[in-house]
């Protein structure tokens, strides 16, 4: 089929309209940088260089990003020895393994810990300028970085710096990511080399920590950062809020819960006696996250209902009154 000039320039003049109008975030995964090794798919089927990062979503190759994290979480995986298919066995908390893998968890007593099951990292980025300034915030800057094996060592130290340093603030650090080239007995390989800045520009700062907050489902209390102040006052202006629920169209996007909507969850626990592990393995099975505080309002409304229907002991019927005139 071919289009006509006229019908092209239809289409070019065309207001746009959202032919996806049940569909948000949550339904789209964000593209991941993977660092090429040479069992790599990227490098023997691609011929991507080997030590360069690599987006198998829209086909780019770096040899090296510039991002700041926006999210974490801490993760364990286990990989069969010598394959290159994905883990036997992985946890998105450290706590409970995904459903379907080798253990059945927790991780703190499992048998894999000790076959070579490692710790490692899923970080949300947002890609920044070199000089560390925010322009524009679009979804299409976000990526996913998974850090694992000899590459966590790096980010540990990491970690410690940011903490250190910089109080926590690990949204406050553009990280330009580049690579190492390794040689052991089991070959040639390559690492991730995270260097680090501290961000100075302010609306920078306040606006990476909003989306900071709003990704890890923190509340206003729970942020210790100073916000700039406007120009011409000295006293600092009020913290920011995590965004509100919006509007798309006609679609609300739920806010994440907040810490009293949490602790409600903990005291359901509590008064069902409910087994603690439980409920990450119902958060990661159902809605593959980790953690109650990473939840929208809508997950934790079904959270909350299959806590009552599977745990909220049935009441006994009374037996009915015999009314008669026996003696006893």
């Amino acid at each position: 089929m071919t289009l006509s000039n006229t019908g092209t320039q239809a289409l070019a003049t065309e207001a746009p309209r959202n032919y996806m109008p049940d569909m948000g975030p949550e339904d789209f995964s964000p593209p991941e940088f993977r660092l090429v090794q040479g069992m790599s798919d990227a490098h023997t089927q691609y011929n991507v260089p080997e030590g360069r990062y690599y987006n198998e979503a829209t086909g780019e190759n770096t040899g090296s990003l510039s991002f700041a994290i926006v999210s974490y979480k801490r993760t364990r995986a286990l990989w069969e020895s010598g394959s290159r298919n994905a883990p036997i066995c992985q946890s998105d908390d450290r706590n409970m393994p995904r459903p379907g893998g080798t253990y059945p968890g927790p991780c703190k007593v499992c048998p894999g810990k000790a076959e070579g099951c490692y710790e490692g990292y899923d970080l949300m980025c947002l890609r920044i300028d070199p000089d560390g300034q925010l322009e524009t915030i679009r979804n299409q800057d976000m990526f996913l970085l998974r850090i694992n094996g000899l590459s966590v060592f790096p980010f540990k130290k990491f970690w410690t710096e940011a903490r250190m340093k910089y109080g926590n603030k690990f949204w406050g650090l553009r990280i330009v990511l580049g690579s190492d080239k390794k040689t052991n007995a089991k070959g040639t390989f390559f690492t991730m080399a995270p260097t680090w800045v501290e961000i100075t520009d302010p609306e920078s700062r306040q606006e990476l920590m909003t989306i900071a907050e709003a990704m890890m489902g923190m509340s206003e209390q729970d942020s210790n950062e100073p916000p700039a102040a406007p120009p011409g006052q000295t006293k600092a202006a009020p913290a920011a809020k995590a965004p509100p629920a919006t509007v798309e169209g006609q679609r609300v996007t739920p806010r994440l819960v907040n810490k009293d909507e949490a602790m409600e969850i903990v005291a359901l626990v509590k008064e069902f006696s409910i087994n603690p592990d439980q409920i990450p393995a119902y958060i990661n099975n159902a809605f593959h996250k980790g953690r109650v505080m990473e939840l929208n309002t809508g997950e934790w409304s079904m959270l909350k209902a299959w806590i009552y229907q599977e745990f909220q002991p049935k009441r006994q019927p009374e037996p009915p009154a015999i009314v008669d005139d026996l003696p006893f």
